[in-house]
C-alpha cells in the first residue's frame, strides 16, 4: 500500500492534500488483500506498522498535505504554504489512524457480508 500511495500515485497525480484518490485506493488494495491474501485483522495491523515507518523514512514533500501545514490546512497569513519538516509527525498519525479505520470498518464490513453470503 505504500508504494501505491507514496511512489507510484505521486508520479500520475497532484497528492496535495488526502482525498478521493487517497481513500478510493485503500479500499480496493484492501478488498483485493482480504480476499486473495488474508482476512485476519491482526496482519493488516501490524504491515500498518511498517507502513508507518516507511512513511516517516521518505514521503514525497506535500504528499497528502504531510509538512505543509497541520492536517493540510493553510496556515494563517500564508498564502502558498511551504514544506516544513518539523511537524510531519501530526499528519503522518493522521494519515496512518484514517488508514486504520477504513481497514477495520472494510474488514467488518466485508466479514459480514461472507457471512451474510454463505447463509444464502
Amino acid at each position: 500500500m505504500y508504494v501505491i500511495h507514496f511512489i507510484i500515485v505521486p508520479i500520475f497525480f497532484v497528492v496535495d492534500t488526502i482525498g478521493l484518490v487517497f481513500f478510493t485506493s485503500t479500499v480496493i488494495i484492501m478488498i483485493v488483500a482480504f480476499l486473495k491474501l488474508t482476512d485476519k485483522l491482526h496482519i493488516w495491523l501490524l504491515s500498518d506498522i511498517i507502513y508507518t515507518i516507511l512513511v516517516f523514512l521518505y514521503h514525497p514533500p506535500g504528499a497528502y498535505g504531510i509538512g505543509m501545514t497541520i492536517l493540510g490546512f493553510p496556515s494563517l497569513g500564508q498564502v502558498e504554504p511551504t514544506y516544513r519538516r518539523d511537524g510531519v509527525w501530526i499528519e503522518i498519525i493522521f494519515i496512518v489512524a484514517s488508514v486504520v479505520i477504513t481497514q477495520v470498518l472494510l474488514w467488518v464490513c466485508l466479514k459480514l457480508f461472507r457471512l451474510i453470503v454463505k447463509k444464502f
